[in-house]
């Protein structure tokens, strides 16, 4: 009885309108923001770079960020991320003035002479270019931190500014900690490929950056789904008859919930076995064995908790309240987590509902971030049994006539 309900439960989600405009955006979303996979190449002794590599020192921190903020204030426009979206701000002439003597401050130098300095180094980089020189050959323009200026300083006139653009700028604490990077040598970028190797087998690396992507969408359009299929009984004014049958609550609502838990994470399954025979082809010409079943590894382990959970706070809140406070609901937590992501792109987990890797590779950050990855998921599969569980027991009072919206009824 079960098996066929959840299968006639799936033959109903398939017919949804609602389904329809689901897949479409996860495909409009994975042609636009994924496409082809490109390929991972190995570091070979006197590149001119190897990419970078995140640092945890404080002097590093204080050069990457100050050297944004002279290329913000040269332009007056500084990237800001309110409710975890971009955006570029301008500030007043007097805001201005203020970062001018932050730098001038924390360089050591007049903002004339670093001015000066970047006219000229522009001037040598277009000379270069001409020469036919590649971009990555050339050096980039760093202005180093006066020693004198200690870390707490730098970060309390950091934190002026991070204000001044309404506290959601890369000058952020958080931001300036997240986002320092630092050259990586010829050994630490071999070690980091071997890693990619041996480990990832190429295939989990690409399967990361998916889940980034993915995890993003998951995290809130299975909602609509689960809200549509809540409220598709009180249209059809179905209830009375449902609540006549002999079927349990649990089979009911378990049959539903696996229902359109399946029908949200199928398209995702369906659109990753394209890049993961693209990565198994790059492998192949390695001559490395990739593992074919790495993309269903991590969709099982990080974007199926995020489905199980969305769905489920549907249901629950569908239940609970109705259909739009379910929507609402999950609309205002997904911002959240999006805004509380926003400052670092990867390597964020904590207890986001969408954790964040926006990198190709970085084996080395990945499993820094692993054991607190399956704390976060375990969390959010364990929330979502028991969001099922209490929509089971409301649905079981008001097909006992006990509950309508939180009050009782006859």
């Amino acid at each position: 009885m079960g098996m066929q309900l959840f299968l006639k439960e799936c033959r109903q989600n398939a017919k949804s309108l609602t389904y329809l405009v689901y897949v479409c955006c996860l495909i409009l979303f994975y042609v636009t923001q994924l496409g082809e996979v490109s390929m991972i190449t190995e570091p070979k002794p006197g590149q001119e770079r190897y990419g970078t590599m995140p640092s945890d020192e404080e002097s590093i921190q204080m050069e990457c960020a100050l050297n944004e903020l002279f290329q913000n204030y040269e332009d007056n426009s500084y990237v800001t991320y309110p409710l975890g979206f971009y955006r570029q701000a301008a500030l007043s002439d007097e805001e201005q003035e203020y970062v001018r003597e932050t730098i001038e401050e924390v360089a050591g130098e007049k903002i004339e002479t670093l001015e000066e300095s970047f006219a000229m180094y522009q001037e040598e980089m277009e000379q270069k270019m001409m020469e036919g020189k590649s971009i990555l050959e050339l050096d980039t323009f760093s202005i180093v931190p006066d020693e004198t200026i200690t870390y707490e300083t730098f970060l309390e006139k950091m934190k002026v500014i991070d204000q001044m653009l309404g506290g959601s700028s890369r000058f952020s604490e958080k931001r300036i900690k997240s986002e320092a990077t630092v050259e990586m040598t010829y050994e630490q970028a071999k070690e980091e490929y071997e890693k990619i190797i041996e480990k990832d087998k190429i295939s989990g690396a690409y399967a990361r950056l998916f889940c980034d992507y993915f995890g993003i969408l998951l995290a809130i359009l299975p909602v609509f789904l689960a809200v549509t299929r809540a409220v598709r009984d009180q249209r059809a004014k179905a209830f009375e008859v449902i609540a006549s049958k002999k079927i349990s609550t649990a089979t009911l609502v378990l049959s539903r919930y696996f229902a359109v838990t399946a029908a949200a994470i199928t398209p995702v399954i369906v659109l990753a076995i394209s890049p993961a025979m693209q990565t198994v082809y790059m492998a192949k010409t390695m001559g490395i064995s990739a593992d074919l079943w790495m993309y269903g590894k991590y969709i099982g382990g990080w974007l199926l908790p995020s489905a199980l959970f969305s769905v489920a706070a549907g249901f629950f809140f569908s239940e609970l309240a109705g259909g739009a406070a379910g929507i609402l609901v999950m609309v205002l937590f997904w911002i959240v987590n999006l805004f509380q992501s926003s400052y670092q792109l990867t390597g964020s987990v904590g207890w986001n509902v969408m954790p964040r890797f926006n990198s190709l590779g970085k084996r080395s950050v990945f499993e820094g971030i692993l054991g607190e990855l399956i704390q976060n998921r375990i969390g959010y599969t364990i929330a979502a049994v028991l969001m099922v569980a209490a929509t089971i027991v409301i649905y079981d009072r008001k097909r006992k006539g006990r509950w309508k919206n939180g009050r009782k009824y006859h």
